[in-house]
């Protein structure tokens, strides 16, 4: 099993995230940063979920920005974990997180943000209406895994999903379409984040921290839920608090 971390505590507040700088404190440097027109992927200590560092995707006026991270193990199971704050409903359906192919780079699944303040999942151009989740409010952090296991439909193809609250550690919607769906019979590999613009959401920011990726046949990744009992700060890491 390969799990992949990326924290962004080994950034500086308002310098770029690049490839070269990505590793270090923070964990497993990215393979790809791409950036939309006018865009900017920037450290920043305003907003984290955990720790002193986050990561402020300042979206561009148009084009896709996003940060990827790469497995190379191979396995047919490939999990992704982001945090997610909803500024507003979204003007138009965008891609929170996107599943690739290790070899051909051949889309596998995204995550979709509905103008409704609802999650769907899809397993290529297909759209699953019976995996969408309820409205999520505004303003709330959430954490947004997806499971994408290779097949067709005739030999064990699947996407789960499950979205936890950050406030809590309650889950508020997991779907499992089964080993019905079509994702293609390559291993994942390309794990991609965010890829919007600020002309097909209407924001302005996407915000990113305690990225996670991997390879595992079964179970979670693990949200990260954090509670305050007096000075004292504990996290959920999806099993255990520490």
């Amino acid at each position: 099993m390969t799990v992949l971390t990326n924290t962004f505590e080994g950034g500086t507040n308002g310098s770029n995230v690049t490839v070269a700088n990505s590793g270090g404190a923070s964990g497993t440097p990215f393979a790809v940063v791409v950036l939309g027109t006018g865009a900017t992927i920037t450290y920043t200590t305003a907003w984290k979920t955990q720790g002193t560092v986050g990561c402020a995707i300042n979206l561009g006026s148009s084009g896709s920005s996003y940060l990827r991270l790469d497995t190379s193990e191979p396995g047919s199971r490939g999990v992704m974990r982001r945090p997610l704050i909803i500024p507003s409903s979204p003007t138009g359906t965008i891609v929170l997180m996107q599943l690739k192919s290790l070899t051909s780079d051949v889309l596998m699944a995204n995550v979709n943000l509905l103008t409704t303040r609802t999650i769907r999942i899809a397993p290529s151009a297909v759209i699953l209406t019976a995996s969408e989740s309820p409205v999520l409010d505004l303003n709330t952090i959430y954490w947004i895994e997806l499971a994408c296991t290779s097949g067709t439909t005739t030999s064990n193809g699947r996407l789960e999903i499950r979205i936890t609250k950050d406030s809590d550690g309650s889950v508020v919607h997991t779907y499992d379409t089964g080993a019905t769906v079509n994702t293609g019979i390559e291993a994942p590999g390309h794990y991609r984040f965010s890829g919007f613009s600020t002309a097909s959401s209407g924001w302005t920011t996407d915000y990113l921290d305690e990225l996670r990726v991997g390879i595992q046949a079964s179970g979670w990744l693990g949200a990260l839920a954090t509670a305050t009992l007096g000075t004292i700060t504990v996290t959920w890491d999806g099993s255990t608090w520490r």
